[in-house]
């Protein structure tokens, strides 16, 4: 029972206390858009302080780009023939600096919108009045995306344009004559178009893929991948959906041979079972427990690789229940020099996976939607029909004896049964609890922002539906990823709310329709289910009929909702140096119902004051709680063409808190009473119990 506050704060006290809090939130709203409009004043007024002494160009562009916020457009063919610079300035824009670094070389930088475009010195607009046509067109990649600084030429003259933000350019040609037009951008194809008539231009422009660099993550920075020496292999998210639309490890299964995901053959494709898996051997703990039925997911197997989402760990049924299309990249890192970041955590290996973040398009809308069947597979299933499995019992003496009384009462067994046999009686038990399962999957996402500020909103459902009757897994899934880039800062938050809601098959195990004679029928004459599908009357002679309990309102229902928010902060300080910050919380809290009423075959063996105890509900009722956060700083410098230094040194902080509690309740009237209040007794002899596990820690992480 709650205690009331007793605090004795007046009611004109309590006035006041609430009017300063909405005093001090407007102030708040106000310092912020006053911010807002400062930073925006001061971007194109940045200062940059560069001091290089023979060093490459992209080196200075670097320093430049990460000082002054602004993205550098160049073509890679181009910056070729600058020779290696020494330069030094303090407290110049970034035009000035860039143009005192390009002196002697033909190039030039010049600011459009929001872009420093580098180009040739005697790369001009046409002049207006010149007599002659115009043309104007956009330039895009190959998702329709606009790509602003493209460089575009009159090829064999010195007239050309850049781009604007929406891709879009206008340029007068020369003459009458046939003209082909060069567009050029870095880390794109060149691409020639001739121009022969007035009409606009719709140029796509192809990723040159020589020109994209590698890169490994692992989930706290990121190595060119030719400078990384453990072993690791990294998938696209495109590559992932080619292979399996289900979930991550569906995939795996098929892409890495290394990772082995077993087939659990005791519960099949119950699409609410966690996969066991093993990357790096198995060890000989035991995760499951006899005394304490949890149904939360606290724990990953201990035979399972370590999970990094964004970063953070996260549980193998975080990672199931993942919508496929954020997926961005999968990285895994299977030997110790890969993994020995994450210490002994990641002896069974580590797999790590971002999330897409970024979007460069003012307004993006994408739609995905896909239909999934799971179909049984009964192949390997060559079973006898109902007389063939008669005449096999027969022939193996089960209806033969020498006492004359027991070979008589034996006879007379296998007559009924063969009378059943000849009366058209031939059960395929294994199709009862088996179906096509038919599951749908439906996601939208909607991105927008430019080279400061990026938003990713989306939105996903998947239900699937398992192969046995009644078996389901609903999963809704909302997410917000926001960015925004100031000056040398990079700020990230993602947002993401998942809820399940899982349903087991109220049919049972499918082991107990495989033990089941064909010449047996859960139906009597009438076409009534039966409790006892036995031909052979008697006590001693019950089989229970599966499909009876199938009939009843029994409740196999689990859910949870999992809320789950990531912040991170980098800041390049100066050139080749980094700090990155991270800090991320996570909230989750889960309900299960398992619910048998008292006519379910389960209670059959109860007799006697063992009557008012028939029938039984279980209810799970957990939390979870994790908080961790890292710092990490981080050096990287390339020296020639052939040496490399990087370093890494970190700390990081975690916190994780678990409890569920376990009520057992028996002794329910009537099986439309399926709930906890209608319970007469917990359970005989036992009580309310529960497990909660707390953790804590900190590490220091040094790599070099």
């Amino acid at each position: 029972m709650k205690k009331k506050s007793k605090d004795g704060t007046s009611r004109c006290g309590k006035v006041a206390c609430k009017f300063w809090k909405v005093m001090r939130l407007q102030l708040l709203m106000i310092f912020v858009t006053l911010f807002q409009l400062h930073a925006e004043n001061s971007y194109t007024q940045q200062k940059v302080s560069i001091l290089f002494k023979d060093a490459a160009i992209e080196e200075v562009i670097k320093a430049v780009e990460a000082q002054s916020g602004y993205v550098v457009v160049y073509n890679n063919t181009l910056l070729k023939t600058v020779k290696r610079v020494t330069v030094t300035l303090r407290n110049v824009n970034a035009v000035e600096a860039l143009n005192e670094a390009l002196k002697g070389s033909g190039l030039h930088c010049k600011l459009v919108e929001d872009f420093l475009v580098i180009a040739k010195d005697n790369v001009k607009t046409a002049p207006e009045d010149d007599k002659g046509r115009k043309i104007e067109g956009k330039v895009t990649d190959k998702d329709k995306l606009p790509l602003p600084g493209v460089t575009v030429l009159i090829k064999g003259t010195t007239g050309g344009v850049v781009t604007d933000t929406d891709g879009k350019f206008q340029l007068t040609l020369p003459g009458n004559k046939e003209i082909t037009l060069q567009f050029s951008f870095v880390g794109m194809k060149t691409k020639e178009v001739k121009v022969t008539d007035d009409k606009p231009l719709q140029i796509v422009l192809e990723e040159d893929v020589t020109e994209v660099e590698e890169v490994v993550v692992n989930g706290i920075f990121q190595r060119k991948a030719g400078s990384f020496t453990g072993s690791a292999l990294t998938m696209k998210g495109e590559d992932l959906k080619k292979v399996s639309n289900s979930n991550v490890f569906a995939s795996l299964k098929n892409l890495d041979p290394s990772l082995m995901i077993f087939d659990n053959l005791e519960f099949g494709s119950d699409p609410n079972k966690m996969p066991t898996m093993a990357l790096r051997g198995k060890t000989a703990f035991d995760l499951g427990s006899d005394d304490i039925d949890l149904k939360g997911s606290y724990a990953n197997d201990p035979n399972a690789p370590l999970f990094i989402l964004d970063g953070f760990e996260a549980s193998v049924q975080k990672i199931a229940d993942l919508d496929m299309n954020r997926v961005e990249s999968l990285t895994i890192l299977k030997d110790a020099s890969a993994k020995a970041i994450y210490g002994s955590k990641a002896a069974n290996g580590v797999i790590v996976i971002e999330t897409k973040k970024n979007t460069e398009s003012s307004l993006r809308i994408s739609y995905s939607g896909s239909v999934e069947i799971q179909a049984p597979d009964l192949s390997s299933y060559n079973l006898t029909n109902a007389a063939e499995k008669l005449e096999i019992e027969k022939d193996a003496g089960l209806y033969y004896d020498k006492n004359l009384s027991t070979l008589f009462n034996l006879q007379k067994d296998y007559n009924k049964k063969l009378a059943a046999v000849v009366s058209g009686i031939d059960t395929d038990w294994l199709s009862k609890p088996l179906r096509n399962g038919v599951g749908t999957k439906h996601g939208i996402s909607f991105e927008m922002g430019n080279e400061r500020l990026n938003l990713i909103v989306g939105f996903s459902y998947n239900n699937v539906q398992g192969t046995m009757k009644g078996s389901d897994r609903t999963n809704y899934e909302g997410s917000v990823s926001i960015s925004y880039r100031y000056k040398g800062l990079n700020f990230r938050d993602n947002l993401t709310i998942t809820s399940n809601v899982a349903n087991d098959s109220p049919y049972g195990t499918f082991s107990e329709y495989a033990v089941l004679n064909p010449y047996l029928s859960p139906y009597d004459e009438k076409g009534n289910l039966v409790q006892n599908a036995s031909i052979i009357p008697g006590a001693d002679n019950f089989e229970a009929n599966p499909l009876y309990n199938a009939s009843l309102n029994t409740k196999l229902t689990s859910k949870y909702l999992d809320v789950t928010n990531n912040f991170s902060v980098e800041w390049m300080i100066v050139m080749g140096w980094k700090v990155t910050g991270r800090f991320g919380i996570t909230e989750k809290r889960v309900r299960a119902d398992e619910f048998y009423p008292a006519n379910h075959l389960k209670f059959r063996s109860y007799s006697g004051e063992d009557l008012f105890r028939k029938g039984s509900y279980q209810m799970n009722e957990g939390e979870e709680k994790r908080l961790s956060g890292d710092i990490n700083m981080q050096f990287s410098q390339q020296f020639g063409d052939k040496h490399y230094v990087f370093a890494n040194a970190g700390f990081t902080l975690s916190e994780a808190y678990y409890e569920e509690l376990i009520y057992k309740a028996e002794g329910f009237p009537h099986d439309r009473m399926n709930d906890m209040m209608f319970a007469r007794q917990y359970v005989k002899d036992t009580k309310p119990t529960g497990a909660g596990i707390y953790n804590s820690g900190y590490c220091r992480v040094v790599c070099r």
